[in-house]
Formats: C-alpha cells, structure tokens, sequence
C-alpha cells in the first residue's frame, strides 16, 4: 500500500471516530456529523477501490482464508449475542418471588395504566455528585422499570439537571438530589412522597400511582365531610380519633377534599359527588335533614361512619332506620382463646373478615384479609323490613355481643355480626336509585387503624364505588417485607466433632508430612 492510501485511510478512520466521539457525548445527532460519515467512508471505499489488487492477493493467502473463517465465526457469535440482547432488554420479562409481591404492580395501578391511550413519560431529575444521589437514583429507577415493563406506553428517563437546564427549568425540578416527574399529553405533575429511608426520598408503587392519577384525570371528583355535629377531625394528624390520614388518602387519589357545615352554607354544593358522615355526636337539625334527604333523594351517594360512643344520633340514625336497618344495642367483640379458655378483651380491636364476594367494593380481598373496628355495633334488618341490603364486612361465627363494656361476660351462642353495610334504594319518596354504604364504627377511618390490615382499602374502594371511579377500586400496592430466617445456634455434637476435628482439622497436616516425606527421598534426584 502506497504512502498516500495509508495516510488517507488513517485520516478516514480518525473522521469515523471523532463522529462516533462526538455523538456519545453530545447524545443527538447534529447535521454536521454527516460530513465527518460521507469523507470518513468514501475515504475507506477509495482506499479499498485503489488497493484492490493488494486486498485480492491478500485474500488469497491460506493464513487469510483461516484467519476470514475464525473472523466469521466472531461475528456470527457477536451477531447472536447482539440479537439476544436486543431481543431481552425489547420483551423484558419479570418473575417476582418477594413473599408480598412487591415487585408487581397492585390491580388499582394495572387499570389506571390500561386506559393510557397515548405514551406517558416518568422523568427522574438529579445532580451529578452529591451524596446518596446514585443510590436514591438506582432505587427510583428500578421502581420505574417494574412500570415500562408493564406497558409499552410508559418511557421512563433520567435526566442530568447541569446538563439540560432547558428541560429542568420546564418541568420546574429544583431537587439536586433528585425527584421524579410524570407526563402525559402536556400535563405534567411532581411523583410526591413524604417517606424518607436510611439514604433519603424513597419511592413506592403508591406515589407512582397517584401522580399518574392526578396527570391523567380531566376532572376531579368532590367529597364534602360534614361538620358541625362533632364529627371526627380530618385535619389533626396527631390525635388518633381523628380522619386526617384518611382525607389525606383521598387527596393522594385525586380527590378534592372539603368540609361543609350545612348550617351555614344552607345548601349542599352542586358539584358534591360524595357526602360523608363522620361520627357525629350530636343530632342534626331539621332543616339539615332536609337537605340531606333532597340530596339523597336526587339520587346521590353517601358514606356514613357510625360512632359507636353515640350510636343513636338523631340524623345519621334516622337515615339507617328509613331504610329499614337499626343499629343493634351490644358492643361486638371476638372470642379470643386464652389458656383458661375462651375469653373476650374489651380492650382489643374487633377482628372483621368476611367480605361479600359480589360487591364491586370488597371483592377484591382474598381470604387472608380483615379490617379493624373498635367496640362497634352490629347492623341488623328490622323485623318489617323490606330493604335489600348488601353485607360488605361482618366478623366470623366467633364473636359475641356485650351489652355493657365493663363486663366480659358473654351470653348465647357466638355468632357472625354485620359491620357494613351497602343500599341501593329509592329513598324515601323518590323515583331515582341512590347508594348508601354504612359503617357501624367510624374508628375503621381513624388516624389508629386507618392504615392498619385492609382499612385503608375498603374505605378508598367505597368512596371510589360511590364517586363511580371503579378503575380506583382496588388493593393498594404492597409494602415490601422482610423476610425473616430463624437460623439455631450450632450445636457441638459428636458428629460435628467428628467432621471437624477427625477430618478438617488433620488433613493439611497429613499432606505436609506426605509432602515432606517425598521430598526428603527426592531430595538428591
């Protein structure tokens, strides 16, 4: 090969790898990238073209043809290898083993995502070099992935904020240690969360959800606590009686969450698409009833809490009673077994397990499954009643009634007590069906249980069956749990002796005396 060729094809392949270079770093193609391709491979193919008759003498050579038939094979096995690779990271599949199925998106997460008809971007923003910043990334990113896995319509990326300022001045991220983004036909809303793990913001399934909720949904449903009859608090956080983990529950699912005192409004809101009633302990008034029941009667959905301290409150309690149910006069517990026999603890929270398996609400839960109630109170028909009723939750065939706290002594023969209740009635004189779900003990809502086995659940499901969002009816998505392994101490038995010190412990020491015994006969060979 001449001298020209040679630095021509030497400034060939230099052009190819400035090009490759350069698109590694910058990440886009620029226009003038081509110029770099067209003078780098037109210098190859005229080299090629001008030494033609070397490269055909050169092809001839038995070292050539050995040295083609191993370069065929490299390639073929590069070009197998690429192709499954290709082929595993397009159709990837995950298997989880994790004992709460954590890596698997919950059935409220799989619907929402269903019904994505375009594609939906989840971005996660962050600074190069702080501390934790690639830990907290990996984890988000991973969780990410258990999405795009899932569906085709979800792209998930990674963004340098020092290196596109652009598209971080856009979204509005200002965390250097990173915070995550979803984005659907223009939307865009922050992934909010409020759990902080051993090396900062941690992630779950949850917060993913609900920022996909909140970018997707056109209009937000509206849920109106009423006040002014000592209701449970849904602001306090601190006092466990109170509803706020359950309110702020409500909003995570895009829900606009409002009080409303109908005292002084003197109207429920045109725009209420759920009432709840939250333990009231003192009666309504007349023209509240009114207005409550024109809104029932307009054929519009209501979720009543009871409280079991003032079970028969004039309001909430006539509502129950023109349906034909009562609240029954016995606090329900569970029989517990103690070593002297079976017992009751009126101290302990009642156990509910059996859950229709009809209802939109409640057929979700699997056998392993409860909710927690605090001395509540059974609902029961009235013996005249004609109102069909659907039992959401009642507790198993071994609880009982007390018809006074302080004692613990139980009469009759256990059995099953209903705790919820749903209705689809004309109320009162109306032509129009309403939905009514009944709970007899607003502690299920409470800051102390709410996020206890399946309370948080049932009541997200009623307000999401009530509120007609039914791709929102499901379980929440799992929390991950540690798996724990009971390992016995080691127990230096005769066997353990055995291996240990009559094999382990004398075999070196017989190979070195093999050793020095060969090598003192050999020692003049």
């Amino acid at each position: 090969m001449i001298s020209r060729n040679k630095m021509l094809l030497s400034v060939s392949l230099f052009l190819l790898i400035c090009m490759g270079g350069l698109y590694f770093a910058l990440q886009t193609w620029m226009p003038f990238m081509w110029i770099l391709l067209f003078f780098g491979l037109g210098g190859i193919i005229y080299v090629g073209f001008a030494e033609r008759k070397l490269l055909s003498e050169f092809s001839k050579y038995k070292t050539t043809k050995h040295g083609l038939s191993q370069g065929s094979v490299l390639i073929l096995t590069l070009g197998i290898l690429a192709f499954v690779n290709y082929f595993s990271v397009k159709f990837v599949r995950v298997f989880d083993y994790s004992m709460t199925r954590q890596y698997t998106l919950s059935d409220q997460t799989k619907k929402i995502i269903d019904q994505l008809n375009e594609d939906l971007e989840i971005k996660y923003f962050y600074k190069e070099g702080l501390q934790n910043n690639d830990q907290i990334k990996k984890s988000f990113l991973n969780l990410a992935k258990v999405f795009e896995t899932y569906s085709p319509k979800i792209k998930v990326n990674s963004i340098e904020m020092n290196s596109n300022p652009s598209l971080t001045e856009i979204f509005g991220a200002t965390k250097g240690t990173g915070e995550g983004f979803v984005s659907y036909k223009g939307k865009m809303n922050r992934i909010e969360t409020q759990f902080v793990g051993m090396t900062g913001v941690a992630y779950s399934e949850q917060d993913v959800t609900n920022a996909i909720i909140k970018t997707t949904r056109s209009k937000f449903k509206n849920i109106y606590f009423i006040e002014g009859h000592q209701e449970r608090n849904v602001e306090d956080e601190k006092d466990e009686t109170a509803l706020a983990g359950f309110k702020k529950a409500l909003e995570k699912n895009s829900y606009s969450v409002k009080s409303l005192n109908l005292i002084r409004s003197g109207s429920i809101p045109d725009d209420a698409d759920v009432l709840i009633i939250g333990g009231a302990q003192e009666a309504y008034q007349k023209s509240e009833m009114v207005l409550i029941n024109n809104y029932l009667m307009a054929g519009r959905p209501m979720l009543i809490l009871l409280d079991s301290r003032k079970s028969f409150v004039p309001g909430p309690s006539d509502i129950l009673n023109q349906l034909g149910w009562k609240l029954g006069s016995e606090f329900v517990f569970n029989i517990l077994n103690s070593p002297s026999g079976p017992t009751v603890s009126t101290d302990q929270a009642t156990v509910a397990n059996v859950f229709s398996t009809e209802s939109e609400i409640t057929r979700v839960f699997g056998a392993n499954r409860s909710v927690l109630f605090f001395r509540p109170h059974a609902l029961e028909p009235q013996k005249d009643s004609k109102t069909q009723a659907e039992v959401l939750v009642k507790t198993s065939n071994q609880a009982v009634g007390l018809a006074q706290i302080e004692t613990t002594n139980y009469e009759g023969k256990p059995r099953s007590f209903n705790l919820g209740v749903r209705f689809k009635v004309k109320y009162l004189t109306s032509a129009k069906e309403t939905d009514l779900v009944f709970f007899s003990d607003v502690n299920l809502a409470g800051n102390q249980f709410f996020n206890q086995t399946s309370n948080k659940d049932l009541l997200l499901n009623s307000v999401a069956f009530l509120a007609k969002e039914t791709d929102l009816i499901s379980l929440a998505p799992q929390e991950p749990l540690a798996t724990k392994i009971k390992m016995a101490g080691p127990e230096f038995n005769s066997y353990f002796k055995y291996i240990l010190v009559g094999l382990f412990f004398p075999m070196p020491l017989v190979f070195l005396i093999i050793s020095l015994v060969i090598w003192f006969k050999r020692r003049h060979a």
